[in-house]
């Protein structure tokens, strides 16, 4: 399956003369409000009797990140979507402006119509400039208008300014925006699926291709999956560590009692230092270029450029 996948990309690639740069994964993954992986912070005897005494052990609070990235070892922004209905459930960065928005009918738990509203910043804010698109959901999962939102505000953009700077260097590298072929590698999640995003996407983008991997196979198939959102992960754990451990040092030398130390869990805290650590990793990505491509390779899709 995996190999025919391959072909299916390599057969876009030889046709269109699709640079690696002009091919992207995009993968959702789940944010933890509380950072902590596993049973890190408790002891085994705590594990085992299930003492919940420790502060947030067990939070199951999330929200959703979509993250990207390309063939030849490129980062994009992120999207993060959150629980809500307005973009007040949105940290207070500035002023957002509409997107993307509608009514979808969610099949979960029984079919049932439910808002979706996506957002970009007026302008650029420093602390979240890796941020290209903020969601609201009812229940902080992604749909078929987000995936929209997703194409529209960072995908687009992306191909946008890679052919401009590939022109740049050498006109015959690829098309003009808007002629030259795109890929877009994603899974068979239902919001990729859906017929009104693809009939969407071949109306609005049409030079967009898609490339599905194989269900049951992203383990092996899918570059996100082989070690990059990992990655995002890992990263995501130390910062938030180390804002955990300056938090308590803080308080332990202004005199405060071990027992008396707090560390901020409420929801709008959480999401504030998470939007903004997201931001940081990417631009922490950005300087394993090559750890990126390894990713890529773990998956044999750029067997896709070896024209023998």
């Amino acid at each position: 399956l995996r190999w025919g996948m391959v072909l299916r990309l390599a057969y876009f690639v030889l046709v269109h003369e699709v640079p690696r740069a002009l091919v992207i994964n995009a993968d959702h993954t789940g944010i933890m409000f509380t950072q902590v992986k596993g049973k890190t912070w408790i002891t085994d005897e705590q594990a085992k009797a299930k003492d919940k005494k420790v502060a947030r052990h067990g939070d199951k609070r999330q929200f959703t990140c979509l993250a990207s990235t390309s063939a030849s070892g490129d980062v994009l922004p992120h999207q993060l979507v959150v629980s809500g209905k307005t973009s007040g459930s949105l940290p207070k960065f500035g002023k957002f402006i509409s997107s993307m928005s509608g009514i979808i009918i969610k099949k979960r738990g029984g079919k049932k119509a439910v808002p979706s509203f996506s957002f970009i910043l007026e302008s650029c804010v420093a602390s979240v400039r890796n941020i290209g698109s903020f969601s609201v959901t009812c229940d902080h999962w992604s749909d078929n208008l987000t995936s929209q939102a997703y194409v529209k505000d960072i995908a687009v953009p992306y191909f946008r300014k890679m052919i401009n700077s590939l022109r740049t260097t050498d006109a015959s590298v690829c098309k003009p925006f808007g002629e030259q072929i795109c890929i877009l590698i994603i899974d068979c999640w239902w919001g990729w699926l859906d017929s009104s995003f693809r009939s969407w996407l071949k109306e609005k983008y049409p030079w967009i291709r898609l490339v599905f991997v194989p269900a049951n196979c992203t383990p092996i198939a899918q570059p996100m999956d082989a070690g990059i959102i990992a990655k995002i992960k890992g990263k995501l754990r130390k910062l938030y560590g180390s804002w955990v451990c300056a938090l308590t040092q803080e308080q332990l030398q202004s005199g405060t009692d071990p027992k008396d130390i707090k560390v901020p869990a409420d929801v709008p805290s959480c999401k504030k230092n998470l939007f903004e650590w997201l931001s940081q990793v990417v631009d922490m990505l950005k300087d394993d270029k090559d750890g990126i491509v390894h990713c890529w390779e773990k998956t044999k899709l750029l067997r896709a450029w070896d024209r023998s």
